[in-house]
């Protein structure tokens, strides 16, 4: 779920200029109530890398191609 600046869904102050990426992935942590025909949600933002870390196998390839990097992910298997 990618969000800009410009037609963000989720309304939040930053310093950020209109077309930075704001929110790549976002799940809900907890619903909190029913206030009328509103739902309140508590959930926690995190920076894209932080997505690393929710894995134990991650790995970043530079300067190698597409060829380099699927011999190099399949090797051993």
């Amino acid at each position: 779920m990618a969000r800009i600046q410009e037609n963000r869904a989720l309304r939040v102050i930053t310093p950020l200029p209109e077309n930075a990426l704001l929110l790549r992935s976002m799940s809900c942590d907890e619903q909190l109530g029913f206030h009328g025909a509103l739902t309140e949600f508590e959930a926690t933002l995190v920076p894209w890398f932080w997505l690393l870390t929710r894995n134990f196998d991650c790995r970043i390839f530079q300067k190698k191609t597409v060829p380099d990097i699927v011999k190099e992910s399949n090797h051993g298997r």
